[in-house]
C-alpha cells in the first residue's frame, strides 16, 4: 500500500474546484426540483 504524504497542490485545487462545481450542480437541480413540485 503506497501513502503519499502531500499531493501537489494543483491536484488539491483540482480537486476542490470539482467538488464546488458538483455542489452547485446538485444546488442547482434540487432548487429546480424544488420550485417545479410547488
Amino acid at each position: 500500500m503506497h501513502v503519499f504524504t502531500h499531493p501537489p497542490l494543483s491536484r488539491i485545487i483540482r480537486v476542490s474546484r470539482l467538488i464546488t462545481y458538483v455542489a452547485f450542480q446538485l444546488n442547482q437541480l434540487i432548487t429546480a426540483k424544488l420550485l417545479a413540485s410547488d
